[in-house]
């Protein structure tokens, strides 16, 4: 039996999401910025924080994406066939379609 989600639950995984996501461009700013090595005392912290989190929240923002994606897929269970193939062309072409033209670009 498919139980729903509260979408205040869906919310909070959201926006832990979220939250893994401007972790990872924190980390990004840290470790591969060229004002790095020039920043003020004030942003040492900061930046020391971004550097040793940052990795961690790769695998937490792929698994909660995954796991968003995959709620996505089953919300709609006695739609059918139809459904779940339209929701996954639909998903391909959102994310296909920007990769291959980033992929042509380099």
């Amino acid at each position: 039996m498919h139980t729903t989600t509260p979408p205040a639950t869906l919310d909070r995984v959201d926006a832990f999401k979220a939250l893994a996501a401007l972790t990872i461009v924190a980390h990004h700013a840290a470790v591969f910025s060229a004002l790095t090595p020039g920043v003020s005392d004030g942003l040492r912290t900061p930046i020391a924080w971004a550097e040793a989190w940052g990795r961690l929240a790769v695998p937490v923002f792929l698994a909660v994406a995954g796991y968003l994606a995959a709620r996505s897929l089953l919300d709609a269970p006695a739609a059918g066939w139809a459904t779940f193939a339209r929701r996954l062309r639909q998903r391909y072409l959102r994310l296909g379609v920007p990769l291959l033209l980033a992929l042509l670009a380099v």
